[in-house]
């Protein structure tokens, strides 16, 4: 059963990727409790048959952007301890192309440094796009819109060199400075927490907020498909 969720929330459905990539983590220690979330994520599919993703043609906007996000111990059984799940999602006008749940490497201190690490993650997806599309077909994408809800984030990124508050963090992590400085391939802004629709990828919302951040990544117009 979770390798067809799996499938599912990677190829059509990213308002299950956090689901299902939780469900995943405990494939070889499963309970009867997870059984039964996996139940309530097929119920939900089945609830929502009709959803599907929507590319709409010249929708104008950013060409290309990506929005990403981290939820610091969202597993409650880690007691608050442990790397923290993150998630991105990428965008060529407007359209859904690709989007990741995971969790981190390592643990962090703060929820910038953690958020400072998905740049890490957001960015290796972001340039896959820049060596096929831009170098391959040639096809211009670049300066991709990096969407950020930290700014202290934002900042350590922007940073040229280590201080007190990065010196701690693994070198392979600084990367992501290069191609901010050089503001080529990659420009970071600040966007509020409230659109922030990554958030779907990194923990479990209400229902409000869950369809709000699904419609909006999905291209969904709510009854449209019952007229």
């Amino acid at each position: 059963m979770t390798r067809a969720l799996l499938y599912i929330a990677r190829c059509t459905r990213p308002d299950i990727m956090f689901a299902v990539n939780f469900l995943c983590r405990s494939l070889t220690k499963y309970t009867e409790e997870h059984y039964k979330a996996a139940l309530r994520v097929l119920q939900y599919l089945r609830g929502t048959r009709t959803m599907k993703l929507r590319y709409v043609k010249d929708r104008g906007g950013q060409g290309a952007e990506i929005y990403s996000d981290v939820e610091m111990f969202c597993d409650a059984s880690l007691d608050k301890k442990g790397p923290s799940t993150c998630g991105g999602i990428f965008r060529y006008h407007g359209n859904a192309i690709t989007w990741f749940c995971q969790k981190q490497e390592d643990s962090s201190t703060s929820s910038a440094e953690s958020e400072y690490k998905t740049f890490g993650i957001a960015f290796k997806q972001g340039m896959y796009f820049v060596n096929l599309l831009q170098d391959d077909m040639k096809i211009p994408i670049t300066p991709i819109l990096v969407h950020e809800d930290n700014k202290a984030a934002i900042e350590m990124v922007k940073q040229l060199m280590s201080n007190s508050r990065t010196a701690h963090i693994a070198n392979h992590y600084h990367w992501v400075r290069e191609h901010v400085r050089d503001k080529k391939n990659f420009r970071v802004q600040h966007l509020s927490t409230e659109l922030m629709c990554a958030d779907i990828f990194t923990k479990a919302l209400g229902v409000g907020l869950l369809e709000k951040h699904r419609n909006f990544i999905m291209n969904h117009i709510p009854d449209a498909d019952s007229k």
